[in-house]
């Protein structure tokens, strides 16, 4: 009787290839010993099988921002004039509430996943099956990254993050526009003639306010 022959698994012939840098070289490496398991093993075993989180994070509406980054440079040309009536503090006060809003809604923008262009000049090679390579594409895919930035990200860190951005409406939008046209309007008048343009204080206060009752909203 002819003996049977069993099917030979797939092996694997394809490659999923990650230009990292020198520490994310590194960190690859400690993640692959620290699990117990060779680089390939690790990194299939990841790519496959890591955790996807899901976090939702709120910001500023864009047009709010960007209208709290006019009042910001509006107010930093009113430093630069001379000290009328004693304004300078006023104003440095309202610079000093608006400057952390813009810069904490930035941050949040860029996120944590913002690499700032490291030297990634080294490259690893996983060598994966047919049916594996179209499971971690999918699974890239689905995450709303490229198949490179998802491989770098689940390899040195371990998981991939997947940021959802919910933008926070800002009450009293609408007249912060028009007092911000109106501090702009102002501003331009004391460049033109060197000096602190008049009406400054009741400007300033009422963004003051509005500003209060978006902290409470």
């Amino acid at each position: 009787m002819p003996r049977q022959t069993q099917e030979a698994p797939a092996k694997p012939g394809h490659y999923i290839t990650v230009r990292v840098s020198e520490v994310e070289d590194a960190e690859i490496s400690a993640r692959a010993k620290a699990a117990g398991r060779t680089f390939s093993d690790y990194a299939r075993y990841q790519l496959i099988c890591g955790p996807i989180e899901q976090r939702e994070r709120e910001v500023l509406s864009p047009l709010a921002v960007t209208q709290l980054l006019r009042i910001g440079v509006n107010l930093n040309q009113l430093l630069d004039l001379p000290d009328a009536a004693g304004v300078h503090e006023a104003v440095g006060n309202l610079s000093d509430r608006i400057d952390p809003l813009v810069e904490e809604a930035i941050d949040t923008a860029l996120g944590e996943e913002d690499y700032g262009g490291e030297d990634r000049s080294r490259m690893r090679r996983v060598r994966v099956t047919p049916d594996q390579q179209r499971v971690i594409k999918a699974l890239a895919d689905g995450s709303g990254k490229s198949l490179s930035d998802y491989a770098r990200e689940m390899l040195t860190r371990g998981r991939v993050l997947i940021r959802r951005t919910r933008h926070r409406e800002f009450p009293g939008y609408e007249e912060l526009r028009d007092l911000g046209g109106l501090l702009n309007s102002r501003t331009r008048k004391g460049n033109t003639k060197g000096k602190t343009p008049h009406g400054l204080p009741p400007v300033l206060g009422r963004i003051h306010e509005i500003l209060d009752a978006a902290a409470q909203g």
